[in-house]
């Protein structure tokens, strides 16, 4: 497979892993004590979004979800224009190859 090819498909799987994240905070944004992550796709890790707060007492209620939609929206749009450059990339290498076959088909013939 040609380089470009093996790095936009290692472009969209870390898209699709950076939606899984968007996707679980948005899921959890009435859910009291969940902490938002984020996906650093540089190191592969999901990490919290924001600094930890202070430990909440056992007996105190769970403090409200600290998910921002707004960032998550932004977040998503990211994700998607990742996964729309990596498909392009394929496109343009295909189409790439296409031609080269037809000039090696045409010099054969």
């Amino acid at each position: 497979m040609l380089p470009v090819m093996q790095t936009a498909l290692a472009g969209i799987r870390s898209s699709q892993r950076g939606l899984q994240v968007v996707a679980n905070n948005v899921a959890n944004v009435n859910t009291d004590g969940y902490r938002a992550q984020r996906y650093d796709s540089a190191s592969g890790e999901v990490r919290p979004r924001h600094d930890p707060p202070p430990p909440v007492p056992e007996d105190a209620d769970l403090p409200p979800s600290d998910v921002d939609l707004a960032e998550e929206l932004i977040d998503l749009k990211r994700y998607e224009l990742g996964v729309r450059a990596s498909i392009r990339a394929i496109e343009v290498a295909d189409n790439m190859l296409g031609r080269l076959f037809d000039i090696v088909d045409d010099r054969e013939s």
